[in-house]
């Protein structure tokens, strides 16, 4: 699970990468390409003719173009979200809004606060750590040891500083080019 905190802003529309990647292959001479031509998969050496072209798409449901945003997004694991908006001094909630003015103002007051109670040392739990249940291995009890090894990764002062770096240029670029209102959800 994860958060992911961006603002309302225009779109652009490019033509899909993909699409074009698979009309050069195809121009190039490729035997096999992934790609669809009026809803059917392009057959190994099947000629494609130039005005066929425009219709090549990498996929059924690729429409030929990508729309977009603009504008910068911040995307945390859950766990990290909870720990930032504690640093913010917000309640953590899975989906909401703020000013963009009020996010600029908590991120100042906690890259200029003590975050160690944030930082994270990375740790790892073995395998075998989760509950166990007890077998009947040739008419002998036997405990069964079960779940798999949990890496934690940790979170040290420098990706918190990043994080709210990011949520401070977010909310910069809300207040100079959007409504000014950032979510997250």
């Amino acid at each position: 699970m994860s958060i992911t905190f961006s603002t309302t802003a225009s779109s652009k529309t490019t033509p899909c990468r993909w699409c074009e990647e698979a009309r050069q292959e195809l121009r190039a001479g490729a035997q096999w390409v992934q790609a669809v031509i009026n809803g059917e998969w392009i057959k190994e050496g099947q000629v494609v003719s130039e005005d066929q072209m425009k219709d090549v798409r990498c996929d059924f449901h690729c429409r030929g173009t990508i729309t977009e945003s603009i504008a910068p997004e911040v995307n945390l694991a859950t766990g990290n979200a909870r720990s930032l908006f504690g640093l913010l001094g917000l309640a953590f909630e899975e989906g909401g809004e703020i000013e963009a003015s009020s996010m600029m103002q908590c991120v100042m007051v906690a890259l200029n606060s003590d975050r160690s109670g944030a930082v994270v040392e990375p740790s790892e739990t073995p395998g075998g750590h989760a509950p166990s249940r007890i077998l009947n291995v040739d008419g002998m009890p036997t405990i069964q040891r079960m779940g798999p090894p949990v890496v934690n990764m940790g979170r040290s002062d420098d990706s918190i500083v990043c994080r709210l770096t990011e949520l401070r240029t977010l909310a910069e670029w809300s207040i100079n080019n959007s409504d000014g209102i950032i979510t997250w959800g």
